[in-house]
């Protein structure tokens, strides 16, 4: 729908450029608050940690689609996904899963302190924001603004 009157464009552009300046003051605010109140590294590094870990019980993604780029059989199974082919990896599934998060449904932000339970042997089991190419662009911002 197109805007029809100068008003309105004058309105929205304002709206606009309110949002912009509340959000750099809001940014600049925290970042002085955590540097006045001590212990800057280790309150940041807490932060993180806890980010990271609510990111993982409530993941922003429900799941990551990707296309298979060539055939797979799979593991165990006569199953064979073929070049083409849709694939849906489901974001609950790897981030409630014992084998990669013990007690998975207990809020553990030390979990990632070592920066372990992001990759293992078995590959990426932590992608809140998906992985490769296609990641969000807005992962930074995501962790600035849940931190």
């Amino acid at each position: 729908m197109p805007l029809k009157t100068n008003s309105t464009k004058l309105y929205i552009h304002f709206c606009g450029a309110v949002i912009s300046t509340n959000i750099h003051t809001c940014v600049c605010n925290h970042n002085k608050m955590t540097m006045d109140q001590g212990s800057k590294h280790v309150k940041r590094k807490a932060s993180f940690f806890q980010s990271r870990e609510t990111l993982r019980m409530y993941p922003v993604l429900p799941f990551l689609d990707r296309r298979c780029n060539a055939e797979y059989k799979l593991p165990n199974s006569d199953l064979v996904v073929e070049k083409g082919l849709p694939v849906y990896i489901p974001m609950f599934g790897l981030h409630f899963d014992e084998k990669y998060f013990p007690d998975p449904l207990k809020y553990k932000p030390e979990r990632f302190e070592n920066g372990t339970n992001v990759y293992n042997k078995d590959g990426i089991v932590f992608m809140p924001f998906g992985e490769g190419p296609r990641i969000c662009i807005g992962e930074r911002f995501g962790l600035l603004a849940t931190s």
